[in-house]
């Protein structure tokens, strides 16, 4: 896969943001707020590059792992 330069990477506004990552705009907000999502500023507005949300979505991949079932009968499940 062609990986983008943070320079190079096309811009996106709030919305288009959710729209990408399929999340609401609470769970996208909360993100932002607790810096795991870097946001570029413009004035009062908040803008996103592809590059950190693909960065965002490559470490969350990362960090999934399996689980063990709460009930005990060895079944797994994926964690994102």
């Amino acid at each position: 896969m062609n990986q983008q330069a943070p320079s190079e990477s096309p811009v996106y506004r709030f919305p288009e943001a959710c729209d990408y990552l399929k999340f609401g705009e609470t769970t996208l907000r909360g993100l932002v707020a607790n810096g795991t999502i870097p946001v570029v500023r413009v004035g009062r507005s908040i803008r996103f590059t592809q590059w950190a949300l693909d960065e965002y979505l490559r470490d969350a991949e990362s960090q999934s792992a399996e689980v063990k079932d709460a009930t005990g009968d060895g079944m797994t499940t994926r964690r994102w």
